[in-house]
């Protein structure tokens, strides 16, 4: 991944041809929250080719040559599970829902703070909510 990286940034400008670093980054943070959620529901080369690109940073060729398989079937293999990552969130938002809950939280952590001072048994109250709420993740 880091060869893509720098195949698409340079001394630290994102390089106009290619989209920028943050679109780059960006899609690799999702993609890696994603398979966090999803990747056990992946086929078998899919998901190691997914992990050799992502998670062990291989070019396509390096992929191809440990799969067996040719550069093209390699960059398939990535693509196609990118796709399958994506059509998963969509039908069932899992990472969405997760961020939304995180930012509740953040919320509900401000208004326990608030209260701390003007009643503090309300205040206790509602972080005793927010922890069973976190240990839901």
């Amino acid at each position: 991944m880091l060869d893509t990286l720098r195949s698409f940034c340079y001394d630290g400008v994102a390089n106009p041809r290619a989209g920028g670093c943050a679109d780059v980054l960006e899609k690799t943070t999702r993609m890696n929250a994603l398979y966090d959620y999803y990747g056990e529901l992946l086929g078998d080369r899919r998901r190691r080719a997914f992990e050799l690109y992502y998670l062990e940073d291989l070019s396509l060729a390096e992929i191809a040559e440990a799969l067996g398989v040719s550069r093209q079937a390699a960059h398939e293999h990535v693509r196609r599970a990118e796709a399958e990552l994506e059509r998963l969130e969509q039908a069932l938002g899992l990472w969405a829902k997760a961020r939304e809950r995180a930012e509740v939280l953040v919320q509900l952590e401000a208004v326990a703070a608030a209260l701390e001072a003007r009643c503090p048994a309300a205040a206790a109250c509602v972080r005793g909510l927010i922890g069973r709420l976190r240990a839901l993740d």
